[in-house]
Protein backbone atom coordinates (compact mmCIF):
# COMPACT_ATOMS: atom_id res chain seq x y z
CA UNK A 1 0.00 0.00 0.00
CA UNK A 2 1.63 3.42 -1.19
CA UNK A 3 0.43 6.16 1.04
CA UNK A 4 1.42 9.56 2.85
CA UNK A 5 0.64 8.88 5.96
CA UNK A 6 -0.14 12.94 6.71
CA UNK A 7 -4.18 12.91 5.47
CA UNK A 8 -2.54 14.20 1.73
CA UNK A 9 -3.42 11.12 -0.78
CA UNK A 10 -6.37 8.96 0.66
CA UNK A 11 -4.68 5.87 -0.21
CA UNK A 12 -6.04 4.59 3.61
CA UNK A 13 -9.32 5.62 3.27
CA UNK A 14 -11.88 3.75 4.45
CA UNK A 15 -15.77 3.29 5.39
CA UNK A 16 -16.27 3.36 9.40
CA UNK A 17 -19.06 0.47 9.62
CA UNK A 18 -19.40 1.22 13.28
CA UNK A 19 -17.73 2.65 16.18
CA UNK A 20 -16.08 6.22 16.82
CA UNK A 21 -13.60 7.92 15.14
CA UNK A 22 -12.11 11.31 15.25
CA UNK A 23 -9.65 12.64 12.78
CA UNK A 24 -6.19 14.91 12.71
CA UNK A 25 -5.93 17.35 10.32
CA UNK A 26 -6.33 16.00 6.57
CA UNK A 27 -6.52 17.97 3.49
CA UNK A 28 -10.25 18.08 1.95
CA UNK A 29 -8.50 17.18 -1.43
CA UNK A 30 -7.70 13.62 -0.12
CA UNK A 31 -11.18 13.13 1.86
CA UNK A 32 -13.89 15.76 0.93
CA UNK A 33 -16.66 16.96 3.43
CA UNK A 34 -19.34 15.56 2.18
CA UNK A 35 -17.32 11.60 2.17
CA UNK A 36 -16.43 12.57 5.89
CA UNK A 37 -20.04 13.30 6.39
CA UNK A 38 -20.79 9.82 4.91
CA UNK A 39 -18.56 8.27 7.24
CA UNK A 40 -15.40 7.84 5.20
CA UNK A 41 -11.65 8.37 7.43
CA UNK A 42 -8.68 8.50 6.61
CA UNK A 43 -6.98 5.38 8.73
CA UNK A 44 -3.55 7.43 8.97
CA UNK A 45 -5.50 10.90 10.38
CA UNK A 46 -7.88 8.73 12.89
CA UNK A 47 -7.90 8.02 16.67
CA UNK A 48 -10.44 5.24 17.75
CA UNK A 49 -12.66 5.71 20.71
CA UNK A 50 -14.26 2.69 20.22
CA UNK A 51 -13.84 -0.98 19.01
CA UNK A 52 -14.31 -0.59 15.03
CA UNK A 53 -15.63 -2.23 11.69
CA UNK A 54 -14.36 -0.89 9.06
CA UNK A 55 -14.71 -1.59 5.13
CA UNK A 56 -11.05 -0.73 3.54
CA UNK A 57 -11.70 1.03 -0.05
CA UNK A 58 -7.89 0.86 -1.30
CA UNK A 59 -6.11 -1.94 -0.81
CA UNK A 60 -4.14 -5.28 -1.97
CA UNK A 61 -5.77 -8.61 -0.62
CA UNK A 62 -2.08 -10.26 -1.08
CA UNK A 63 0.00 -7.37 -0.01
CA UNK A 64 -2.20 -7.49 3.74
CA UNK A 65 -2.31 -11.83 3.72
CA UNK A 66 1.84 -11.06 3.34
CA UNK A 67 1.73 -9.97 7.11
CA UNK A 68 5.47 -8.17 7.35
CA UNK A 69 5.42 -7.49 10.64
CA UNK A 70 6.63 -3.84 11.80
CA UNK A 71 10.42 -4.12 12.74
CA UNK A 72 12.74 -1.89 14.38
CA UNK A 73 16.65 -1.98 12.66
CA UNK A 74 19.25 0.00 14.10
CA UNK A 75 21.22 0.93 10.90
CA UNK A 76 24.10 3.64 9.94
CA UNK A 77 24.52 6.01 7.52
CA UNK A 78 26.30 4.95 4.74
CA UNK A 79 26.64 7.63 2.21
CA UNK A 80 24.29 11.26 2.60
CA UNK A 81 24.06 13.31 -1.32
CA UNK A 82 22.83 16.75 -0.95
CA UNK A 83 20.42 17.01 -4.21
CA UNK A 84 19.69 20.66 -3.54
CA UNK A 85 19.99 23.30 -0.82
CA UNK A 86 17.08 21.37 1.30
CA UNK A 87 17.08 17.99 0.04
CA UNK A 88 19.69 14.96 0.93
CA UNK A 89 19.61 11.25 -0.13
CA UNK A 90 20.46 9.26 2.57
CA UNK A 91 21.96 5.61 1.97
CA UNK A 92 21.62 3.45 5.40
CA UNK A 93 23.42 0.14 6.04
CA UNK A 94 21.37 -2.41 7.33
CA UNK A 95 22.53 -5.08 9.30
CA UNK A 96 23.61 -8.34 7.86
CA UNK A 97 21.09 -9.93 9.95
CA UNK A 98 18.96 -10.63 7.16
CA UNK A 99 15.70 -10.36 9.17
CA UNK A 100 14.56 -7.03 7.51
CA UNK A 101 12.20 -7.52 4.94
CA UNK A 102 9.87 -4.87 2.62
CA UNK A 103 7.32 -4.09 -0.15
CA UNK A 104 7.64 -1.89 -3.36
CA UNK A 105 5.76 1.13 -1.47
CA UNK A 106 6.63 0.28 1.83
CA UNK A 107 7.04 3.24 4.21
CA UNK A 108 9.37 3.57 7.02
CA UNK A 109 9.77 6.26 10.20
CA UNK A 110 13.57 7.08 10.77
CA UNK A 111 15.44 9.21 13.99
CA UNK A 112 18.52 9.91 14.55
CA UNK A 113 19.95 8.55 17.58
CA UNK A 114 19.07 11.41 19.96
CA UNK A 115 15.70 10.27 18.56
CA UNK A 116 14.59 13.41 17.03
CA UNK A 117 13.10 13.62 14.16
CA UNK A 118 15.05 15.00 11.04
CA UNK A 119 12.15 15.43 8.82
CA UNK A 120 8.62 14.94 8.72
CA UNK A 121 8.60 12.98 5.52
CA UNK A 122 10.49 10.20 3.78
CA UNK A 123 10.47 8.91 0.63
CA UNK A 124 11.70 5.52 0.68
CA UNK A 125 13.12 3.70 -1.82
CA UNK A 126 14.58 0.13 -0.54
CA UNK A 127 16.94 -1.94 -2.73
CA UNK A 128 19.19 -4.94 -2.15
CA UNK A 129 22.92 -4.00 -1.05
CA UNK A 130 24.09 -6.09 -4.19
CA UNK A 131 22.41 -3.16 -6.45
CA UNK A 132 24.32 -0.44 -4.69
CA UNK A 133 27.82 -1.64 -5.49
Amino acid sequence: MHGCREGQCSACKAFVLDGDVQMDRYSTFALADYESDEGYVLMCRAHAYSDLEIELENYDEDMIRSGLPVVTVQTTVAEIIDLSHDISQVRLALPDSGAFRFHPGSTSTSRSRDRERRSSRWRTRWRSRAAWS
